[in-house]
């Protein structure tokens, strides 16, 4: 039946039992260690040795006594005086492991496990289950162990106890009186193989957790090889040596000592290809105990020829040769193909190592198992159905060949395939027949030509059993003429009432034809009772394409006039040609598979499926559906409309469809009238671009290296998008020369950008060159230049943001009481004196602010001050000290000599410092309110009041109390100076900062050494004396990136400090 298993796909692999046929779970083992030959020793096992215990065989290396064993394998048997208490096999002597069986061959020892209970009132429970951390030659490499679970609402786990309850595997049961689609959900039973990442010597414990106390129930879980059994399956292997190469360097203690014996490495049960061990087996076709001297023989006898008597059928279940009854010992070839059938059960029952047996298929190699197992504990009774490949095994083709009375393919036309493991280790081998034949390749003459399937069933065929139909190609197996091939043939049980038909021993509840199905039932049992689970099974006609089929037409399937051919793909992404299947043409149903099968449907016979609102007419293979004279449209997919409404009808449409083609023409005006205004826009923007000459300033920046990597000329889509289209909730600020809005980059950076209001088209070739030259300007107490726009009327430019607000917002609170302390204030002050003498000297064209003013200063999150808004900034050549402009600055800040001959020089922005030097010094704005309400001018009640020596009247209480009159009076002295009305007595910026810098020495100094200052205050009245220029001020000095200190400057460090 070589097409058996691409015909009906009904059973599934499983895993393998331990049996000389070296069966899927022997195929997928390791590869064996191929060396030279080696010397190995001897060992003689003791003729005392127990060789079982009760019904477990025991075979060495595993023993009870000594030198029956080797380390780690001890046995100890507990033999009961009791006759009706079993015996029991325990490993090592501490009763703990009870032994089941092993399996010398597979390399498996089985052991019986507990099955963990909790009650209905339990919430949470974890019990030991095995414990292996004393046991070196175990583990879990290859043994396919499940944790199953029944019960409602529980959680449960298999915990490694010995590494904090690391959770190795889990699963879930579920009950539920109303689901999510209101139907009730009992799903009482999961269960979770346990195949990887399981690490030697474990503990192994089973923790069940309550997930619900509705609809609890008793909860039932144990770990096994096999659902209903308490077989727990390990592997075992010798541990003392990490692999076979080892092993073998150490002849000493090698345990393969048979000759023909092979060695295979035994890998970890947690960590995949890393070998803990190593195991032996016999090889080269031979079978025995390779732990003993000589214990590895070849096969000697075998039957290849059965006698003519056997029983060749258990039930409805065929037995060939090499197969046969145990009972039987000349029909079968020997005790590893001999099944038992069981005459105790009603039918009988073809069994194989106590699992039933649903078919024995010699042309695939195939055996067919169905195992029923019920559990004492109320778990589930289940049919469970799987495939098992077999061979004749220990023997390749070319081996057995060479010993004819051995060689199991007997019949004429036949063909040897060996057999070898997903390892590529040798299995055996398997025989079949050659192409063109088929039958029993084990027998004489077994394999015989290919007979013509039959096509045309017999006139007086049983087409049903009991209430199921049998439509061919199928039929009952004793009418030979009533089906297509022994693929088709079922069984019809008439033992039963009703009779039950059967495929291969399952239950067939329909046949199927049009649709290619088999629907067979199983019965399984649950906590309610008996249930009946359903499955559909796609059926075909086997081994031929459509078009291999119909080149001969005595072997096609499909014989009905009116029934069409399609073949059937399957395998990985449908490449694997499985077979064809027939069906009815459109319009006709029925049986393909018959003459005259396929029949013209009645579609006006069934108005569910064939839909007609109108006068309905059978037509051969379809049908015609009009409409009653008077009305139109089309009855199959509505009702049919009276002409009297096809005018209202036409006209709606017609409205419809205007409104439509309106509704389009509205969309493409708008769509249009917005492209055009993009388009407009980017011509605006463009010619903004050259009139404000942003060619000219490009080719500037780009011939700077480094203004390159500073200046970047932004799109005004990307500055729209920054400030939300200069929305009022990103304004931060507005002031004479324009506004300033907060705005987020694409590459998130916060930035300013200023909005100017006042700039002139003559202005637009300085704005191109002050830009040019901000671009240099990098200094820390200068807020740094980003870029600018230059598509817009006005040009923008975008300044890093700064978000602490100003010094003014800071000086000037609501209250009278600024919070900014003394040494805050002179260091801020320090600081805006060393950005303005960097503008003054430090770059390459002298820069005059022309609006310094508080306001004008912002403090970032550390109070630190950065001096901006250079809008009304003037760029001085190398050789002028002063340049006639406008007049144009802030009210209280103004420079007066500015003011009358509107020559700006360095000393303007000198005068304006000045004034912020008396803001920090008194809390008060240039311009404020007294208490009567007059407006008075700062800085001329703080020239009055040093003229009549009472200035510290004028001074915040708060710096009165945080500074010392000495420093305070030097402040005032040089806020006089810069508040001089002609310029040349003001000192410059540089002379400003210094003098600044020394008085924060002094002043540091004094805190940290009291004592010293005290003593060395009278000497500390020049900067000389109070700063040290090559520390803190050549550090601050040096922010800027366009000169570095020279010798000129030492010069002008060491020059005491008097205005000009």
């Amino acid at each position: 039946m070589a097409w058996g298993k691409v015909l009906l796909v009904l059973l599934a692999l499983a895993t393998t039992w331990g049996s000389p046929w070296r069966f899927s779970e022997a195929s997928n083992g390791p590869q064996q260690i191929k060396t030279t030959p080696i010397e190995k020793g001897t060992f003689t096992l003791p003729s005392n040795c127990q060789t079982s215990c009760g019904d477990i065989s025991i075979q060495y290396p595993f023993g009870i006594g000594d030198g029956c064993y080797l380390p780690g394998f001890g046995l100890t048997c507990f033999e009961q005086y009791d006759s009706s208490v079993p015996t029991q096999l325990f490993m090592g002597g501490d009763g703990t492991l009870e032994v089941t069986g092993i399996n010398l061959y597979s390399g498996y020892v089985y052991f019986k496990l507990p099955v963990i209970s909790m009650a209905v009132d339990q919430s949470f429970i974890t019990v030991p289950l095995i414990d292996l951390q004393n046991y070196h030659n175990f583990n879990f490499w290859a043994t396919n162990n499940v944790l199953f679970v029944s019960g409602c609402n529980v959680h449960a786990s298999l915990v490694d106890l010995a590494k904090d309850n690391t959770i190795i595997a889990n699963c879930s049961t579920i009950c539920l009186d109303v689901g999510p689609d209101s139907s009730p959900i009992r799903r009482e039973e999961c269960s979770v193989p346990i195949r990887k990442g399981i690490r030697d010597r474990v503990f192994l414990g089973v923790r069940l957790t309550r997930l619900d106390q509705t609809n609890a129930t008793a909860v039932s879980a144990y770990v096994s090889s096999s659902i209903g059994s308490s077989d727990f399956k390990l592997s075992w292997y010798m541990d003392d040596h990490s692999s076979c190469r080892e092993a073998m360097s150490d002849m000493e203690t090698y345990a393969c000592i048979s000759n023909n014996s092979g060695c295979y490495s035994a890998f970890s049960g947690e960590i995949r290809d890393v070998t803990v061990g190593y195991y032996c087996s016999c090889s080269g076709g031979n079978k025995g105990n390779p732990y003993l001297t000589d214990g590895c023989q070849g096969l000697t006898t075998a039957n290849i020829y059965p006698a003519k008597n056997c029983t060749r059928k258990c039930a409805s279940v065929d037995i060939p040769f090499p197969f046969g009854l145990d009972t039987e010992s000349d029909c079968y070839r020997d005790s590893s193909f001999a099944l038992v059938c069981n005459q105790t059960a009603t039918p009988p029952v073809l069994q194989y190592q106590g699992k039933n047996v649903s078919e024995v298929d010699v042309e695939s190699g195939e055996l067919h198992l169905m195992e029923v197992r019920k559990s004492s504990q109320g778990l589930t009774l289940t049919e469970r159905h799987s495939v098992h490949g077999w061979s004749i095994p220990y023997h390749s083709c070319e081996d057995a060949k060479m010993n004819k009375s051995l060689f199991a393919c007997v019949s004429n036309h036949t063909t040897c395939l060996n057999i070898n493991g997903s390892k590529g280790d040798q299995l055996g081998y398997r025989c079949q027949c050659e192409q063109g034949c088929a039958g029993n390749p084990y027998v004489l003459n077994g394999c015989k030509d290919v007979t013509t399937p039959k096509i045309y069933p017999a006139g007086d065929c049983t087409r049903k059993c009991g209430s199921v139909d049998i439509p061919f190609p199928f039929g009952l197996d004793n009418e030979s003429d009533c089906y297509r091939d022994s693929l088709f043939a079922l069984f019809c049980n008439q033992t039963t009432t009703p009779p039950v038909l059967l495929y291969q021993g399952i239950n067939v509840s329909e046949v199927g034809v049009e649709r290619g199905e088999l629907s067979l039932i199983e019965m399984r049992n649950s906590s309610q009772g008996f249930t009946l689970i359903e499955g559909h099974y796609s059926w075909l006609i086997p081994n031929h394409s459509c078009e291999d089929a119909k080149r001969n037409k005595s072997i096609l399937a499909c014989v009905s006039e009116r029934s069409t051919c399609y073949t059937v793909n399957g395998g990985n992404r449908g490449q694997l040609q499985l077979g064809y299947r027939c069906q009815c043409e459109q319009g006709y149903a029925g049986n393909p598979y018959v003459l005259n099968g396929c029949q013209d449907i009645n579609e006006c016979g069934n108005s569910t499926k064939y839909t007609c609102k109108g006068i309905c007419a059978n037509t051969e293979g379809s049908y015609n559906c009009t409409c009653e004279p008077g009305t139109f449209g089309d009855p199959k997919i509505g009702e049919c409309i009276p002409h009297t409404k096809k005018r209202t009808i036409m006209l709606v449409l017609i409205i419809a469809a205007s409104n439509v083609c309106l509704l389009l023409l509205c969309i493409m005006l708008v769509i249009l009238s917005k492209k055009w205004k993009e388009r407009m826009q980017k011509q605006i923007r463009e010619k903004n671009f050259h009139q404000n000459h942003g060619l000219l300033l490009k080719q500037l920046i780009s011939t700077s290296e480094h203004d390159a990597e500073r200046t970047k000329l932004f799109a005004l889509e990307e500055i729209e998008k920054a400030t939300n289209n200069f929305h009022e909730t990103r304004l931060v600020g507005r002031g004479g020369h324009g506004e300033v809005y907060k705005g987020i980059l694409s590459d998130q950076r916060v930035v300013a950008v200023k909005k100017s209001t006042n700039l002139k088209k003559s202005e637009i070739d300085e704005f191109i060159n002050e830009v040019a030259i901000l671009s240099q300007i990098n200094h820390r107490h200068i807020v740094k230049l980003f870029g600018c726009c230059l598509e817009t009327e006005i040009p923008l430019l975008i300044y890093e943001f700064i978000s602490n607000d100003t010094l003014s917002h800071h000086l000037h609170v609501p209250n009278g009481q600024s919070k900014l302390s003394w040494d805050d204030r002179l260091r801020i002050a320090t600081e805006i004196a060393c950005s303005l003498a960097y503008l003054h000297s430090d770059v390459s064209m002298s820069i005059f602010h022309r609006d310094v003013k508080s306001s004008n200063i912002l403090l970032d999150d550390n109070l630190v001050a950065k001096v901006s808004d250079f809008g009304a900034s003037r760029f001085i050549p190398l050789d002028q000290n002063y340049v006639h402009t406008v007049v144009q600055g802030t009210i209280g800040y103004l420079d007066p000599e500015y003011y009358q001959t509107s020559e700006l020089t360095e000393k303007s922005d000198v005068y304006s410092f000045g004034v912020i030097l008396l803001e920090l010094l008194t809390g008060k704005a240039p311009i404020y309110s007294n208490e009567h309400g007059d407006e008075v001018n700062l800085s001329k009640q703080f020239l009055q009041a040093m003229r009549e020596n009472h200035a510290l009247d004028v001074v915040e209480d708060r710096v009165l109390k945080e500074g010392n009159k000495e420093e305070l009076l030097e402040i005032m002295q040089m806020i006089e100076i810069c508040l001089s009305l002609k310029g040349a007595e003001r000192p410059t910026m540089k002379e400003v900062e210094y003098k600044l810098q020394g008085l924060r020495r002094i002043r540091m100094t004094k805190k940290r050494l009291p004592s010293f200052a005290e003593d060395n205050e009278a000497t500390e009245t020049n900067l000389s004396d109070a700063f040290d220029p090559s520390t803190e001020l050549v550090d601050q000095r040096n922010q800027g990136t366009s000169t570095s200190y020279s010798s000129e400057k030492e010069m002008m460090y060491q020059r005491p400090y008097s205005p000009r």
